[in-house]
């Protein structure tokens, strides 16, 4: 693997407008979801993404009027690894939408429990995450967003007029993508960064506590009007 490009252009994601915005679950973290490390891991909090999302559609009521979507990109930055046991509160709210599509995000926090091998309390765990969802049809084709869902989803928001923007340039043919790195000036940690054309599968491994990641996984990079 090439060594890793320094990448300016990483920014943190905000914090949700406040703590009742959107949709809210918890769930335990299982071992099956964890690694030898007892991190979970990128892939696990990626099925919970697409859990939530689920819950979130039937909760409101728009599994019936808007049950189609498809992710075009998944934004995961841990701030502080979550690790088992714990239990693992979900807040999923819109943070720019149009009439076709919307920007989710998620914060992942979680309540520490004692572990076998726990000398002492563990720091609490922090994700944030964020996917750019277009609405579509029965046939797989964009479709615009049912009155009611577009007036749940810009509760949260008030940019209405979000336009795709790809956050690199597209590789070359057969390429495997590119890995960036970028160094938080504020802190000692390094912030990962890898971006890949085909791949819908984060990567398995998860960061240190001392370490603060974002692994961003990006598919397709025109733009969409």
């Amino acid at each position: 693997m090439n060594d890793p490009v320094q990448d300016d252009g990483l920014q943190p994601l905000p914090p949700p407008p406040s703590a009742e915005s959107g949709y809210s679950t918890s769930r335990t973290v299982r071992t099956g979801e964890v690694d030898p490390l007892r991190r979970l891991r990128l892939d696990s909090i990626a099925r919970y993404l697409q859990d939530v999302a689920g819950d979130d559609l039937e909760a409101t009521g728009h599994a019936r009027t808007d049950p189609y979507w498809i992710v075009r990109r998944t934004v995961i930055d841990v701030i502080e690894p979550i690790s088992w046991p714990a239990t693992v509160h979900l807040q999923r709210w819109c943070s720019g939408l149009s009439t076709r599509w919307a920007n989710m995000r998620v914060r992942l926090t979680a309540e520490h429990r004692a572990g076998p091998d726990d000398d002492g309390p563990r720091p609490g765990g922090l994700v944030e995450t964020e996917a750019f969802w277009i609405n579509v049809n029965s046939h797989g084709v964009p479709a615009r967003i049912s009155d009611e869902g577009f007036a749940t989803l810009s509760a949260t928001t008030e940019t209405h007029r979000l336009r795709w923007a790809a956050m690199t340039t597209p590789p070359p043919a057969g390429s495997p993508g590119r890995l960036c790195r970028r160094t938080d000036p504020t802190s000692s940690a390094a912030r990962i960064s890898t971006f890949s054309n085909m791949s819908t599968t984060p990567p398995t491994s998860t960061p240190s506590r001392t370490n603060s990641w974002i692994t961003r996984t990006c598919w397709g990079s025109a733009t969409a009007s």
